[in-house]
């Protein structure tokens, strides 16, 4: 993921969308239960708290601004494979959480 991130454009925006969209909206759900199981303060679910972010809205903003990059078709292909590895990622993470915890 680093050197995805850090070597091309494409790599870093699809796995920032990838990881913010993701946590924006998991964390419309898994805050709340995370609060309600272990009874936080607010400063320990900080992570899942997107104060002055509509979780509706921007996405769709967000979306907008994607299809007006001027990547070029390689460009583009780049940036949906390394969406499909980003997610995987979130896969293999999950999977391995549940794993070990359920």
């Amino acid at each position: 993921m680093r050197s995805a991130a850090f070597d091309r454009a494409t790599g870093f925006v699809a796995h920032h969308g990838a990881r913010y969209l993701g946590d924006l909206d998991g964390g419309q759900w898994l805050g709340a239960a995370v609060l309600e199981v272990y009874r936080f303060r607010r400063e320990g679910y900080r992570f899942f708290v997107f104060e002055g972010v509509d979780p509706e809205l921007f996405p769709a903003c967000y979306y907008r601004q994607l299809d007006a990059t001027p990547w070029c078709r390689a460009e583009q292909h780049a940036f949906l494979a390394e969406v499909t590895a980003a997610g995987q990622l979130s896969v293999n993470l999950l999977t391995d959480l549940a794993d070990r915890w359920l």
